[in-house]
């Protein structure tokens, strides 16, 4: 491996000092901490011993000259009556390149500072640096200070929007701050497999994911990022390439599913219990091979819990796996901070301006302090005094959402209609074509023109293969534009009629839930901007879409080639499950105007005579077939009924599709055994339910369970078989407890093969009956909120005033 040849030049002094108390602590064998930082950049570093004290002054001047070398260690004789304790050891150490005549002359300089006095330059800290290749890895810094290390990473890997996620990764990493939480998510990645990031907006979720997913590439990992294809997550995980997945906003950017790519829960929490398994399957103290980064909004993690069971019982299980990115020390904040501003002000007066008073301590112990307000004010970058920097910041902090009203003010009303649709569109971007359709009243070059002018600070422009997407810039865009919408019908009314399918109004209508769904924690969060006021009132308009949209899908139909005369399965499905959504969103604005008037029209019952005649003309071409479609059908059934109260006419219409559900999977059964056999069907049907008994029970298949599956033992013969089979660590104790509650019966058979394979009657093994408590809080947080401001963060601000141009 080569060795090292830094120059250090793009790290920060706080960098410099990090890295150095790292080294020291690593090669000495003793913990060194920050002593405190002088305004000419000096940081002493501090090592206590039963016996002694070591001093390490680290010089972060890599341009210095001899000349400047030696005046710095002559200046360093008059601090030394500062010093608490007699010094044994004392370490001058620069980034400069130092000759051995200049290393001498440095060192007769501070010979009466301490009985050993050592001097060390660029070639000593490389030098260490080859001895330590963790530090290496973990001080990403040092080797990320290029695109190319980026590029390569990107060409090895495969990312959603990956132009994008390389510019962010190229922008932000100087400005990153390794903190516990990042120690905290290292460690669960090499336990556990999985480490989930979950925090408020802007809190640093992101930035600590980018951070590990650098760190595990550097080991010789594929980046995978925000994959869309569920498909692929399974390929990919049975390949023989060491692989790290990142899933940023997994369940939804700033609420639940508000992107089309939202994985399903269920596949999203086998998926990452399969990681889970697969590390505990082997041996803990060998090197993962596959590992996964997760984040999350807590409010959106919440409602996902809640919302889904198989969620919500993997991470009972590695609750050490959530990693609360909250309340961040103070010292944290204050060099997140100092980060930013070290990098956005090159301007010598302003940066002597700002390192002239302390506006950084009530800066960072602001309630409202957030590293994306930092990071989006500092990056303004056209500050003509350290006091405008200052006034941006605290007003900001102030009212988070002003940062983006001047600029949504100023814009055209065909700009701020395209950045309503993309905010209330799929988060992960929306296609050109879909753009398009809804300003079709607008010419290609007029919507051209909006793109290019709102490029960079707004949108966010990628090419998925062959095809320009577009994304706004930052998930706080989207939470101010949802906002906008929810204050301002006339808004709403927009984007209704600038609508070109049904899933347009839909994304509206699941932002615009009654007041009990609000209120209901598995789907709605307290602090999320809801569009129900605005939604109620277009109430006339918007059902009127909803019909016209529905109109349109039965033209659609109509026109699809049959085979033999019947409906295609999925086509069915589609329109099944459009329908049920459309009950519930005519439900859902019961406080809206003209909402009476759409109760008794005929509109519900004439639609539920298409649906009965399209039941008739549908045939199923296999079981899986009926299987995925019941499911479907049953998943939106479920997702609507939950906690919704349904008043009136909309009672009766729920139930019955309901009903009709049911008897649709009762007719596919029938003509499932008529098609293919009943030893065959029987075949099938047994091995689904034995799979997942607790989607029959769901859909109501235990109600005539008896009259499909008539020999239970046969039945309890196969799941025996199974049993025996398994080679796999599937908790069939579990699973046959809960085929017996199907049944409401006792499985014999299969209950004596457990107790054969030792599995009866201990308790269960499975992997999901682990509990661990989860963690009461981040270390170094103080309870009460207070800070008093610390010498090491002033002075670290204070040697701002030495200027960018001074060496």
């Amino acid at each position: 491996m080569t060795s090292p040849d830094y120059d250090f030049t793009d790290l920060s002094p706080y960098d410099f000092e990090a890295l150095l108390r790292d080294l020291l602590s690593a090669h000495e064998g003793i913990a060194f901490s920050t002593y405190r930082i002088g305004p000419d950049g000096g940081i002493d570093l501090q090592a206590r011993t039963d016996s002694a004290v070591v001093i390490a002054q680290c010089k972060h001047t890599p341009q210095a000259s001899r000349a400047k070398l030696i005046s710095l260690a002559a200046q360093e004789m008059g601090k030394s009556q500062n010093f608490e304790a007699e010094i044994s050891r004392y370490i001058f150490i620069t980034s400069a390149d130092i000759t051995p005549k200049t290393e001498r002359e440095i060192r007769e300089e501070l010979t009466d500072l301490a009985p050993t006095v050592e001097v060390h330059g660029r070639g000593w800290i490389n030098a260490l640096l080859a001895m330590h290749p963790d530090l290496e890895r973990r001080h990403f810094k040092l080797w990320l200070k290029s695109s190319v290390a980026i590029r390569e990473m990107l060409s090895g890997g495969v990312f959603l929007r990956g132009e994008s996620r390389a510019r962010r990764i190229e922008e932000n990493y100087l400005r990153f701050v390794h903190h516990d939480i990042c120690d905290r998510a290292e460690k669960s990645l090499e336990v556990n497999g999985i480490a989930i990031l979950q925090g408020a907006p802007g809190a640093g979720k992101t930035a600590a994911a980018e951070y590990l997913i650098l760190q595990w590439w550097r080991r010789g990992f594929r980046v995978i990022v925000d994959p869309r294809t569920v498909d692929n997550w399974w390929s990919w995980l049975a390949d023989e390439t060491p692989t790290v997945f990142f899933f940023d906003d997994a369940w939804g950017q700033t609420r639940l599913h508000d992107h089309s790519s939202s994985h399903h829960e269920k596949d999203f929490a086998e998926f990452l219990a399969s990681i889970i398994q697969e590390n505990l399957r082997g041996d803990r103290s060998r090197v993962r091979t596959k590992v996964a980064v997760v984040t999350s909004r807590s409010l959106v993690l919440h409602d996902t819990r809640r919302y889904s069971d198989a969620t919500n019982t993997l991470l009972e299980a590695v609750s050490d796996a959530l990693i609360p990115v909250g309340r961040l020390p103070h010292d944290v904040k204050s060099r997140i901070l100092f980060n930013h501003v070290n990098i956005a002000i090159d301007n010598d007066p302003v940066r002597a301006q700002l390192a002239s008073y302390d506006w950084w301590t009530t800066t960072a112990a602001h309630p409202n302090y957030s590293p994306r307000i930092v990071e989006i004010v500092t990056k303004r970058r056209r500050f003509e005094s350290g006091a405008q920097l200052v006034a941006e910041l605290r007003e900001a902090l102030d009212d988070p959402q002003q940062i983006w009203q001047s600029s949504f003010d100023s814009f055209s009303s065909l700009e701020q209609l395209l950045l309503l649709i993309l905010a209330v569109s799929d988060s992960q971007g929306v296609e050109r074509d879909a753009v398009t359709l809804r300003l079709r009243d607008h010419s290609l070059t007029e919507i051209s023109n909006t793109i290019r002018r709102l490029s960079g600070n707004w949108i966010e422009r990628s090419n998925e293969k062959g095809t320009e997407v577009y994304a706004l810039s930052d998930p706080s865009q989207r939470d101010f534009l949802v906002r906008h919408v929810a204050r301002e019908s006339l808004a709403c009314l927009d984007l209704i009629k600038h609508s070109h399918s049904y899933k347009d109004v839909a994304a509206l209508c699941e932002q615009g839930r009654p007041s009990e769904l609000e209120y209901q924690p598995s789907l709605f969060s307290l602090e999320e901007a809801s569009l129900r006021e605005s939604l109620d009132a277009c109430t006339h308009p918007l059902l009127n879409s909803l019909r016209a949209h529905w109109a349109s899908a039965i033209k659609r139909l109509e026109s699809v080639p049959r085979g033999f005369l019947t409906v295609p399965t999925q086509a069915f499905v589609d329109l099944f499950t459009m329908f049920i959504e459309i009950v519930a969103y005519h439900s859902d604005r019961y406080s809206g105007r003209g909402w009476a008037s759409f109760n008794h029209d005929g509109w519900t019952e004439s639609a539920m005579r298409v649906i009965s005649a399209l039941l008739d003309d549908t045939d199923m071409g296999s079981f899986e077939e009926t299987l995925e479609a019941v499911w479907q059908i049953h998943g939106t059934y479920s997702k609507v009924t939950r906690y919704r109260v349904f008043e009136g006419p909309y009672q009766d219409h729920m139930q019955w599709i309901r009903d009709t559900l049911m008897m649709a999977w009762y007719e596919w059964d029938r003509v499932g055994v008529e098609t293919f056999g009943e030893a065959r069907y029987w075949s099938d049907l047994a091995e689904a339910v034995i799979d997942d008994p607790g989607f029959f029970r769901a859909v109501g298949f235990h109600e005539g369970a008896a009259s499909v599956l008539e020999d239970i033992e046969s039945f309890d013969a196969e799941v025996s078989f199974q049993i025996e089979s398994d080679t796999h660590t599937q908790d069939w104790v579990a699973k046959v407890e809960e085929l017996e509650e199907l049944f409401d019966c006792t499985l014999q058979d299969s209950r004596r093969t457990l107790r054969l394979r030792g599995l009866l009657p201990e308790k269960s093994l499975a992997f999901y009956a682990q509990e661990t408590a989860a963690p009461d809080g981040l270390p170094g947080i103080d309870g009460k909120g207070e800070y008093r401001a610390s010498g090491t963060i002033d002075a670290l601000f204070r040697s701002l005033g030495k200027g960018v141009h001074e060496d």
